[in-house]
Order: C-alpha cells, then structure tokens, then sequence
C-alpha cells in the first residue's frame, strides 16, 4: 500500500462541488457517542469560570494524518469554546499495527489523553493489543473509524480476485471484527464503511472519485470523513452509562481529605494522580514534599518516559522506532550519530551518548545493541534508516544525528505553579505510570504556608495491565 509522509492542508469542498452532490443521508444517531461520554462531558461541562482541559489525539497512519482532522478539531472548538481543548495528531504514514504497535508508548501512552480516534490498517492481534495498552495504561476513550471503500465492481466489467478478496476481508473486519471488538471493550464504533458506500451509490459516484491515489482521499473524500465523524462527538447524558466515571475523580481537599499535622494523606487506586491548585484567591509560595508508598516518586523506574527521536530528512519517521532499556532511566538528553553506512542505509554503525551518562558504546543496525550503562536498547528491526532511503531516495550521511529525552512524569516536591489564567487547570502530576493499583500518598509540608491544593486527582484505567512490549 502506497503511504504519505506529511499532512495535507485542511482543503474545504467548493461551494460547486457541495452543491453538485448530495451531502450524507441523515444516520440513526441515538446511540452515536455512548463510547465517548466522559471526554464530550468535560467539554459540555466547561465554562467560563471553570475551562476544562481536555486531551484529543488523533493516531495511525497516513489515512489520519490527511487534513480533516483539523476540521473535526475545529467542529470541537467551535461547538466548545470554553474548553480548554488541546489536539494533536501523531499518525505515521505507513505505520500499520506490527509498526505502530512499537511508537504506542512514546507516542501515546507518555500523553496519557482523554480521547483517541484511531484508524488502523495491519493485522488484527496487533490491533488489539494496542487497544489493551491504552486501556490499561490510561483512561483515554478511544473512538474506532472503519475503513472505508477504495474498490468497487462494476457491472460489467471481470473484478479481479484480489480486489473481491481484498473487500472480503475489509468487510468482516470493519462490520464483524471492529464492531465486536467496541462492544468488549466498549469502545466509540465509527461506521464510515456502510455510510461511504450509500453516499457512492446514492450519487452515482465510483470509490476513485473521492481518492487521489487509489488509497489516500482527495478534497471531497476529506469533506465526507470529516462530515461521518462529526456526528460521533456528541454529548448525550441520556446515554447509557459504560463505567467511565470511576476513571477519574477528584478528592476535594477539605471535603473528602483533610490537613492534619501539616501531612496530607491520601489513600487511592490507580496509575496516576495530579494535584490540582486552588484556582481562586492569592496563591502563597508554599512547599511540601511527595512520598508516594513512602517512597520518592523519581525512585520509581517506571516513571521515565522516552520521548520520540527527532525525525529523519526526507521521512517523518526516527532513526529507530523504539528504544528500551535494560537499566534504570535518568533523565537527560540522548544522541545517537551514524558513524558508517552504506549506500542505501541498509548496514549503519553509530554510537551513543548521554547528556549525564556521556559516551556509551557503539553498534551496528544488524545486531541488537545493548549500551554501556544498559539505558539504551535498540533492535535491529526498529530500525528505519533504509525504509527511509527506499521511500524518500534521501541517503542518511555519516555524521547524522538523532536525538531524544528521557522526560520525568512525576513530581518529587510540591511547589505552587505559575498561574496566567484563574479559570484554567494547572495539574502537577506526582506520578503517572504507576502499576494500576492501590497506593498512598503523602505530603508534609515543609513552610509555614500549606499548599494550597483544591483537589488530589486520580487516575484509574479500567483494566489490567499487559506486557509492554509485544
């Protein structure tokens, strides 16, 4: 499959072409949004004194990294303004789910959003283990689009066998598989297949004429996505309720837990947990320190996330699409300089270095390499130099380099933040990646002042976790 590397620009349909076809037939929406309810309630709940934040990403592969989803961030805006409503789209053309699967952690997980809308080509037990981890790994909602037509038969005309096989399959995997796959984990299902077909058939259309390459839609196909999408992001309360709010509640400071001896404690039960500071009056400086199962929360390991490396020239892709370790992460800046290559970036020696840890070994792109301090393990099949090369024709030279940070996601001293704005949210978040479970945290003061902390925030995922790495 053919795959594109950098967005579209959002392009609106003209006035002509809209009002040469007809838009989409009306769609039974009474049941549209029942996966979403928890992200279209904080933005619904939004107000001028209380501008809720609210996380959306948009994650897959070239499909979703075309324009229109800018017009669906832009819907959301326009519907919510007083949300403090912040999107981002981190689809990597030509990442199907055995790819994508390797980027989930850098890309999504460390975000921890409150709604992902998520399109996917690739095979279906890699699929779902990437759902598995969001579910387990953070609250997100998580908005399923099907795939829609690029290939139809025509009467009269032989269909190729592959092309039959090809629908096929699409077809139980969008409305058997997909569907199914919704209902267990109850997930958003965004039907664009059957709605896409009736919009063809309804104005005489054939699948090319929505696409500009066979595969990647052009500035209607866009219009249409966008306008099957919409619908979905709806606030309903009258919905039924799938269990979302017990996935994140505020513990009122003075109300549900209390100061006592200038300690706060806070039994609670999750994998992550913000403190939230008052949002009215005069904000003391004020001090406290964090145990989190009485111990710092820099001492946990699995609280340091790898960010993504910096993109390739010609390709937005890394150098190497994971890194892991073997060792305990600190957090520092790391570079990685390609020592020797060939001429199609097949065979690439580098080394490592460190911002603290300084210089720490060097490898070769065929063999797993393990650094010196064990902070940095990279797999040969992770590397993504030559599939660049045979994208773009754009050879990697010696002496290129990537880099990428080991960021912390915790807090080990409570210190009020800098406020702009009263009506906005200004968490700080004490740990995020904890093992999903029961926990205690602690603060003691340590000023005169108390923090003034309006609410302890947790996070609790509504599953169990699963290996990391598959």
């Amino acid at each position: 499959m053919k795959f594109r590397n950098s967005a579209l620009l959002t392009v609106t349909l003209t006035a002509a072409a809209a009002a040469q076809f007809a838009p989409p037939q009306p769609q039974d929406v009474r049941t549209f949004g029942a996966g979403v309810q928890r992200t279209m309630s904080l933005l619904a709940g939004a107000t001028a004194a209380k501008r809720n934040t609210v996380r959306v990403m948009f994650y897959g592969q070239s499909i979703t990294k075309q324009g229109w989803w800018r017009a669906v961030a832009a819907d959301l805006r326009q519907r919510y303004p007083l949300a403090d409503l912040v999107v981002v789209n981190r689809a990597l053309g030509g990442f199907s789910t055995p790819l994508l699967k390797r980027t989930i952690e850098s890309d999504l997980i460390a975000w921890y959003p409150d709604l992902v809308i998520f399109h996917d080509y690739g095979d279906e037990p890699d699929y779902e283990w990437m759902i598995r981890q969001i579910r387990s790994r953070t609250t997100a909602e998580i908005a399923i689009q099907t795939d829609y037509y690029t290939w139809l038969p025509e009467a009269g005309k032989p269909a190729p066998e592959a092309d039959v096989k090809r629908n096929a399959w699409h077809d139980k995997h969008c409305f058997e598989w997909l569907r199914d796959l919704c209902s267990r984990y109850g997930l958003e299902y965004m039907d664009v297949r059957k709605p896409w077909l009736d919009y063809l058939t309804s104005n005489k259309l054939r699948p090319a004429d929505l696409l500009s390459d066979g595969t990647h839609m052009n500035a209607h196909g866009e219009f249409l996505l966008t306008e099957l999408v919409k619908p979905h992001l709806r606030y309903d309360p009258s919905l039924p309720d799938t269990g979302w709010h017990g996935w994140v509640r505020d513990l009122v400071v003075g109300k549900d837990v209390e100061w006592k001896d200038g300690r706060l404690e806070v039994e609670f039960e999750g994998n992550r947990v913000d403190l939230m500071s008052s949002r009215v009056g005069r904000q003391p400086y004020a001090r406290a320190s964090i145990l989190v199962d009485g111990k710092r929360p820099s001492e946990f390991p699995e609280l340091y996330a790898v960010t993504k490396q910096s993109d390739l020239a010609g390709a937005d892709w890394p150098f190497v699409i994971h890194v892991g370790a073997n060792a305990p992460l600190q957090v520092e800046e790391w570079f990685l300089k390609i020592t020797e290559t060939d001429a199609g970036n097949k065979v690439v020696r580098f080394e490592v270095r460190g911002s603290k840890t300084g210089p720490d070994g060097a490898g070769i792109s065929t063999e797993r390499f393990v650094s010196k301090s064990g902070r940095v393990v990279l797999e040969p099949e992770d590397w993504h130099l030559q599939r660049a090369f045979d994208y773009a024709k754009v050879l990697t030279p010696v002496g290129a380099e990537t880099r990428w940070q080991v960021v912390p996601l915790f807090l080990d001293i409570y210190e009020p933040p800098r406020r702009d704005d009263a009506t906005r949210e200004y968490p700080l978040t004490v740990a995020q990646g904890i093992r999903n479970g029961k926990h205690k945290l602690v603060l003691t003061k340590e000023t005169l002042e108390t923090p003034q902390i309006e609410a302890i925030r947790v996070y609790r995922p509504p599953l169990e976790e699963t290996p990391q790495a598959k």
